[in-house]
């Protein structure tokens, strides 16, 4: 029987370990003027792995930092749960 996955599990713990921090630093290099927020949009499966990662912020989707963020998301693991997928929806401010 797996863990429930909480709001703790989600982007803080990872971010903590420099994830978002490094796709905000390469956002700012190739655009120093760029803030805002990159809601992103994963699904966690009941085995903790992800999938189905995208920008769900228009005026992001093709930008430094909304890939780097896909790449980075898809590589998180939560804990098991048992249950549905959940789909999470996280705004990422810059």
């Amino acid at each position: 029987m797996g863990a429930n996955v909480t709001a703790s599990d989600l982007p803080s713990r990872h971010a903590s370990k420099g994830a978002v921090k490094k796709c905000v630093s390469e956002q700012k290099s190739k655009d120093p003027d760029s803030s805002g927020t990159v809601t992103m949009h994963w699904t966690i499966e009941k085995s903790g792995s992800v999938s189905g990662v995208k920008c769900a912020t228009d005026e992001f989707k093709s930008s430094p930092i909304a890939k780097c963020l896909q790449g980075q998301i898809g590589s998180w693991k939560f804990p098991q749960f048992s249950g549905a997928a959940m789909p999470i929806d996280f705004p990422f401010k810059f």
